[in-house]
C-alpha cells in the first residue's frame, strides 16, 4: 500500500500537513520566547529545508484545533495569547506541561529521597508502604535511573523509623 501526499501544501490521511512535525519541534525549542514571521522564514527543518508551511495558515488552524481539544489550565495558555497564533499558544501550552511534569518530578524525587515520618509510632508500616510505592512510581517513570542506591534507601527508610525500631537499626548499623 502507499501513500500519495500530493502537493506540499496537501494533509496526511491523518489530517496534518507535511512539514507540521518539524514546525511544533521548532516551536516547542522556542520555549521563552513567541514566535515572529522573520524568525520564521529563516527557520530550516531537519534537513535544512525552509519550512514549507504558510505561517498565518499553519497558525491560525493550529489555533484552531488546540480551542476544540484543550480544556482547563492548557485552554487558559490557549487563550492568553492573540487570537488564531496558534504556533504561540502551542509554545506556551509545551512550556506549561513541561515545566509542570518536571515540577512533580522534583517533587517525587524529593519525597522519595527524604520522605515524612508518620506522626505516630503505629503508623510507620503505613509510612514505609507509601514510601515503597512513591519509590516503585519514580522507578516506573525514570526506569532504571530512578532507583535510588542502598544507601540512600536506608537513609530514606531511617527518615520515616522512629523510637525504639529506629535506635534498633541504627545499633545493628554501627556493628
Amino acid at each position: 500500500m502507499s501513500i500519495n501526499y500530493g502537493t506540499k501544501n496537501s494533509r496526511t490521511p491523518w489530517g496534518f500537513r507535511r512539514g507540521a512535525r518539524d514546525v511544533l519541534e521548532w516551536a516547542a525549542a522556542r520555549v521563552d520566547s513567541a514566535i515572529d514571521e522573520m524568525e520564521f522564514a529563516a527557520a530550516t527543518d531537519m534537513t535544512g529545508q525552509p519550512f514549507r508551511l504558510d505561517l498565518a495558515e499553519f497558525s491560525n488552524e493550529l489555533y484552531e484545533v488546540l480551542i476544540d481539544k484543550t480544556e482547563g489550565d492548557a485552554m487558559a495558555r490557549v487563550k492568553a495569547g492573540p487570537k488564531g497564533n496558534g504556533l504561540d499558544a502551542y509554545r506556551r501550552v509545551h512550556r506549561w506541561y513541561t515545566m509542570t511534569t518536571e515540577l512533580g518530578l522534583t517533587e517525587l524525587r524529593t519525597r522519595v529521597m527524604h520522605p515524612k515520618p508518620p506522626k505516630r509510632e503505629e503508623d510507620t508500616l503505613l509510612q514505609l508502604e507509601a514510601w515503597e510505592r512513591e519509590h516503585q512510581k519514580l522507578i516506573d517513570i525514570e526506569g532504571p535511573s530512578g532507583e535510588l542506591p542502598e544507601n540512600y534507601k536506608r537513609t530514606a527508610v531511617l527518615q520515616i523509623l522512629s523510637g525504639r525500631i529506629k535506635e534498633y537499626i541504627e545499633d545493628r548499623q554501627d556493628d
